[in-house]
């Protein structure tokens, strides 16, 4: 080995004198004695390519010496080889699968160890057979099938087999009990990445599991990741300059943000908020009202966390189409964090004629003779009950409904509570005799009634006494007469209004009674074992009865914007037929559209990033659901904005160039060549800033987090979940899909 010259390395003195000392014990202190001479005369320098060879030369040695160790310890008989590894398998399965309490964990392991009926397993041929399982079931207190399919995985697993326990669920019997929630589909199957599984894991995904985070986490200061930046811009332009010091980044981002229209107003931030089970727990608008901390609050970004533009060799002046006009580093501060927004798209007033007030039996007349904005003159209005209304005024209809106020004759004053009492069989209103509890949301509890007048099971809304939910429900009240008086609601898969009156301080709605909503029936499905309800055929019915459901509300000009397995209630199970629910989030499309739509899971690319929306969100939320319906998951798993937006990433693509830098809140998301931030709670660091996380997405696909080979199926949540909403269909479209023919499955349409 030569010692050449050239530039020196850091370290390598320290190198060689490694190899001095290996060859001083090694006995061969001639070489180690040449190497310590001509490091004397001149500097030691590293060759190209040494530490590379030196690496693989000292694996090598570790790798022979472990075989070395291994030959030199005792040998073991083949029956304890055969306890170590059942036992190996044992623990490790039970650790990860069975999900028990640490207590009943160790009480397991030490009955194994110390029960006398251990030994009894036929270990000598290395075969498990009917008796052993039974004798362990019972050691173990679980005396049932999924016991001996456990064993029986254990058994598969220790002989080496290529079979896995990650197979389809059989009624009544679990497959892999690590999964209790994946198995929700008769075709689906979770996978676990391991020795035991490599065989049937897809090569090009990332993922570890079906429980992976879909990101990886680079943890950086602010000032490294402002260097790191200037350096990749730096090629862009000859006369590029430095990067500006931290605190200058900052003000200069403060003065940016606030230049920003909407950007420090509430409705600018980014709606956010989930539980610890990934699953929102009240929708975004109820928790503006309530300050439940659903809202993200707006970070004081810097210019350098998004310029909107996702590749870092053209990046044009936003807004100016111009992509391939590069910029120097020190102009990237000064980008906007999005490009314009144009509202005249959004909101296009119309002028009208004046026209006089008519009584309720000229509604229709009057809707016609007058349209606000983009009014249809096919729609109905309820009637309002009142000789004024509707009136036309500067080109605006005011329209009415009444809400009737039942009370107690002869009594005044506050309740003494503010929630309603819930009692079984009581009266509410001297109508509707309480029959069950059915349970409570963020503003509203629920209860199963007999009405007392029709002789119907009705299902009663008891809203919260909060000024804020009241007016929210108001808003829902008169979209669902609405939507109530322009078509059949059965036909059209939307919920059914009966009642609606004010009593005792809290605002009542009564709708139609129906059953589980497709959340809590999907998760008792797959914890009861019993047979997986959600086939393809039975996803092709509701996927097609929730986009007539679309169809009929979009026609009508509205956006449901809040549309969750939570929201999708089954009217009968055997039958397989859901109506969509809740429309307090719901909007018309020519209004002045809030940020705060759309539970974090089910949220569109669209609304994220800060862009106009319309009624496309709503089929990007169907596609989240069916995805999750198929296969027990949540499809993009979160528990932040950002960490929704990585697995989107990972799983769809990158996001369309015109979308970033249009995007408004681009700039609290990504930085200017495209990765994810997000910023770590704590004071910042006095010489290199903030704290910052950086969340690099893990490369799989749609096709590999269903893992099913149907390609209708397949295409059907692809084209539902296109990253582009002008590439979304829209639910007349998508209505028209392959997918939705009838005729394809037995339990299908």
């Amino acid at each position: 080995m030569t010692v050449l010259s050239g530039v020196a390395m850091q370290g390598s003195t320290a190198i060689f004198e490694l190899m001095v000392n290996f060859l001083d014990r090694c006995n061969f202190q001639a070489a180690a004695q040449a190497i310590k001479t001509q490091c004397s005369e001149q500097e030691p320098v590293l060759e190209a390519g040494l530490l590379t060879s030196f690496r693989e030369h000292v694996d090598g040695c570790a790798m022979l010496l472990a075989e070395l160790e291994a030959a030199a310890r005792p040998q073991v008989t083949l029956r304890e080889a055969a306890v170590q590894q059942l036992l190996d398998n044992l623990l490790r399965s039970i650790t990860s699968g069975q999900s028990l309490s640490d207590e009943r964990l160790l009480t397991c392991i030490d009955g194994a160890l110390k029960s006398d009926v251990f030994p009894q397993l036929a270990l000598s041929d290395i075969v498990l057979d009917r008796k052993s399982l039974d004798i362990t079931a019972e050691l173990f207190g679980t005396n049932d099938r999924n016991t001996c399919r456990f064993w029986e995985g254990i058994q598969k697993e220790f002989q080496g087999t290529a079979e896995t326990m990650a197979g389809p669920r059989e009624a009544g019997a679990g497959v892999e009990p690590a999964e209790p929630e994946a198995s929700c589909s008769s075709s689906y199957k979770p996978k676990r990445r391991g020795a035991e599984t490599h065989e049937i894991w897809d090569i090009d995904d990332e993922y570890h599991d079906d429980d992976d985070p879909g990101y990886r986490i680079r943890e950086i200061y602010e000032a490294e990741l402002l260097a790191e930046l200037a350096h990749k811009m730096q090629p862009l332009s000859p006369t590029a300059t430095t990067a500006a010091p931290v605190a200058d980044e900052l003000a200069l981002a403060a003065a940016e943000l606030g230049a920003v229209p909407g950007t420090g107003s509430e409705e600018s931030k980014p709606a956010d908020g989930l539980d610890g089970g990934g699953r929102e727990t009240q929708r975004a608008t109820e928790v503006l009202s309530s300050n439940a901390g659903d809202t993200e609050p707006a970070r004081s970004s810097s210019p350098t966390f998004g310029g909107g533009a996702p590749e870092t060799e053209k990046i044009g002046a936003v807004g100016t189409g111009d992509v391939d006009k590069p910029i120097a580093a020190a102009e990237l501060g000064s980008l906007p964090p999005g490009g314009p927004v144009n509202d005249t798209a959004l909101v296009q007033q119309d002028t009208f004629k004046h026209v006089p007030s008519v009584a309720s039996s000229q509604v229709a007349a009057s809707a016609e003779a007058g349209k606000p904005r983009q009014q249809r003159m096919d729609v109905k209005y309820a009637a309002s009950g009142d000789r004024f209304y509707p009136v036309e005024l500067n080109g605006v209809i005011y329209d009415s409904f009444n809400l009737r106020m039942v009370f107690e004759r002869d009594k005044t004053g506050f309740e003494e509570s503010k929630e309603l009492p819930i009692r079984t069989d009581s009266v509410v209103a001297a109508r509707y005799q309480i029959v069950e509890y059915l349970g409570s949301a963020a503003f509203s509890r629920a209860v199963q009634c007999l009405d007392l007048d029709s002789n119907k099971m009705v299902c009663m809304k008891i809203i919260k006494n909060d000024k804020d939910f009241f007016d929210q429900s108001l808003d829902e009240i008169k979209l669902l007469k609405y939507i109530n008086v322009n078509g059949d609601v059965d036909e059209n898969c939307v919920l059914r209004l009966y009642d609606h009156f004010y009593h005792k301080e809290h605002l009542i709605i009564v709708t139609e009674l129906l059953r589980d909503n497709l959340y809590e029936f999907s998760k008792y499905n797959r914890e009861s074992g019993e047979q997986p309800y959600f086939s393809i055929g039975r996803l092709q019915k509701i996927s097609k009865q929730i986009l007539t459901a679309l169809q009929y509300t979009h026609s009508l000009r509205l956006i449901h914007c809040d549309l969750k397995p939570e929201n999708i209630l089954f009217k009968s199970y055997s039958r397989c037929e859901v109506k969509v629910i809740d429309f307090g989030s719901s909007c018309f499309v020519d209004d002045h559209l809030s940020s705060y739509v759309q539970s974090r899971s089910y949220r569109a690319p669209e609304v994220m990033l800060g862009l106009p929306y319309d009624q496309k969100i709503d089929l990007w939320s169907l596609g989240c659901i069916i995805a999750e319906l198929w296969t027990g998951y949540v499809l993009f798993q979160n528990d932040s904005v950002q960490s929704l937006l990585a697995r989107v990433l990972g799983i769809l693509g990158t996001f369309p160039y015109h979308l970033m830098t249009k995007g408004k809140y681009v700039p609290q998301y990504f930085t200017q060549d495209g990765q994810l931030y997000q910023e770590i709670e704590g004071p910042p660091c006095p010489e290199r800033g903030r704290r910052l996380h950086l969340l690099v997405p893990k490369k799989t696909s749609l096709r590999q987090r269903l893992r099913t080979d149907n390609e209708a199926f397949l295409d059907f949540l692809e084209q539902l979940l296109q990253l582009d909403p002008t590439k979304r269909p829209t639910a007349a479209e998508a209505l028209r899909h392959p997918f939705l023919q009838p005729g394809q499955y037995p339990d299908g349409l």
